[in-house]
């Protein structure tokens, strides 16, 4: 990004548009002029049709990763929109930039290399409501690419099962089932093709016939074996048939193999993968749910430089969500055996989004982590603290009752009003408590506990 005191630039790639004042444009040719510049460039913007390969090589180039890129003409494919940031009018340009630099501003910063899952993590944070989507592909194995995971590891990387990791380490949410397939239990692909066979030899080389059965002696043959001088007989017993329903009928089988000569009314369906030739039933296939993915309250964290102390806590640190919700649950699970009780309080900021828009998102949100650092040193090492948002805040504390509870409310109120800082005048600290067991209703896991208490917040 720019120094503060420059306009903002903006690369047009192809032919510059009328834009504000509040950019300066650069025009460039193509994506290798783009490439090849070392002026500092703070948004991009297509005139031309965007092409998956250029787009791909901007994305894949670290000074352009994470920049917005907008487009005047609709891209060519699904999987070069999915890497560019749409056509906003040329009004919102400068509000979505601004915003964009905002969240930059707060990224964890240093000289270390980012992770893969770094750099996924902060392309969506700076992208807010930005999900991570599945774009059809029958090229691809399982049918379908994520073109955002594939300019991080690669096109020949298995990007499905780095985002199942991903998810397992509650760094992504899944949400939004795009589609569901079956895949090969063998080599797991996703190009099957069903086909029916012969229940009896397994062949697949089947014909329709229409079959007749003789009352008299049970013969059952296709109807051409019957037919003798237009007149329908049994090739066995030799009788005549006149009668459909009296001398005999046409079952129900209308499919011949024609290798074992075999009838039956309905096949035995198989998948045979095309990748790999395994033959299987349909219901041994692998079930691969295809879904859209947020970044998780615990991505944020890592965007933000908070993750790695979660993965080695300290006493009195922050701890993830997730095993915030873990603990509150064991002692629930504590209090029932033994008796012993423990309070949850929830903190909110109040006011602190109209503080970031008097002073900027980036200042708040630094002001808000000093003071939770400064809360944070009146606490007891036992007291657990977790983060639901920017401005709430969760305590679990363990052999607290409610008389406890209330005086550590007064204590924080107390910390508030004597901190000095500018805008912190502007905020105020909201305090809501659970004493439990004796306040829990029956049935209530961590979960629904601090669902209530976002109630008594929003009461």
């Amino acid at each position: 990004m720019t120094n503060s005191k420059h306009l903002p630039v903006i690369a047009f790639i192809d032919s510059p548009l009328q834009s504000s004042g509040k950019f300066s444009a650069e025009i460039y040719n193509n994506v290798d002029e783009l490439l090849s510049t070392k002026n500092n460039i703070d948004l991009i913007v297509w005139t031309q049709k965007p092409i998956f390969n250029d787009v791909l090589k901007l994305r894949q180039e670290p000074r352009y990763r994470f920049l917005l890129m907008f487009y005047t003409k609709e891209p060519h494919s699904s999987s070069t929109r999915e890497l560019m940031d749409g056509n906003p009018a040329i009004s919102d340009w400068f509000p979505f930039w601004v915003k964009w630099s905002n969240l930059l501003s707060r990224c964890s910063t240093g000289d270390k290399i980012l992770s893969d899952r770094e750099i996924l993590a902060r392309y969506l944070w700076l992208r807010p409501n930005k999900r991570l989507s599945p774009v059809l592909d029958l090229k691809q194995p399982k049918l379908y690419a994520y073109p955002l995971a594939e300019m991080i590891l690669g096109q020949e990387a298995d990007t499905c099962a780095w985002l199942e990791q991903l998810l397992r380490n509650d760094l992504l949410v899944s949400q939004d089932l795009e589609d569901r397939l079956h895949l090969c239990r063998s080599c797991g692909d996703g190009h099957l093709n069903y086909v029916d066979t012969c229940p009896q030899c397994g062949a697949i080389d089947l014909e329709n016939e229409v079959a007749i059965h003789c009352f008299a002696c049970g013969h059952v043959e296709v109807q051409s074996a019957f037919v003798k001088d237009s007149r329908l007989s049994c090739p066995n017993c030799l009788i005549s048939l006149r009668h459909i329903g009296v001398d005999y009928d046409r079952p129900l089988e209308s499919l011949r193999c024609k290798t074992c000569q075999t009838f039956f009314s309905e096949g035995e369906v198989i998948a045979r993968c095309l990748a790999c030739g395994h033959r299987q039933q349909p219901e041994n296939l692998r079930v691969f749910p295809v879904y859209h993915y947020f970044l998780s309250e615990q991505g944020q964290q890592l965007v933000l430089g908070r993750l790695d102390k979660q993965w080695d806590i300290h006493l009195g640190e922050e701890i993830s969500l997730k095993h915030f919700y873990w603990q509150t649950d064991w002692c629930l699970k504590l209090a029932e055996r033994n008796d012993a009780p423990f309070c949850l309080l929830l903190l909110r900021f109040k006011g602190l989004e109209r503080l970031a828009e008097k002073i900027g998102e980036s200042v708040a949100a630094n002001l808000v982590d000093t003071l939770v650092e400064r809360f944070r040193s009146a606490s007891r090492p036992t007291d657990l603290v977790g983060r639901l948002n920017d401005e709430t805040y969760l305590k679990l504390l363990p052999f607290t009752t409610i008389k406890g509870v209330t005086a550590i409310e007064k204590q924080l109120v107390s910390i508030m009003e004597l901190i000095e800082m500018p805008g912190a005048e502007d905020i105020a600290l909201e305090a809501y408590h659970l004493a439990l067991p004796e306040q829990r209703f029956p049935g209530e896991d961590a979960s629904a506990l601090v669902a209530r208490l976002l109630e008594f917040q929003e009461a």
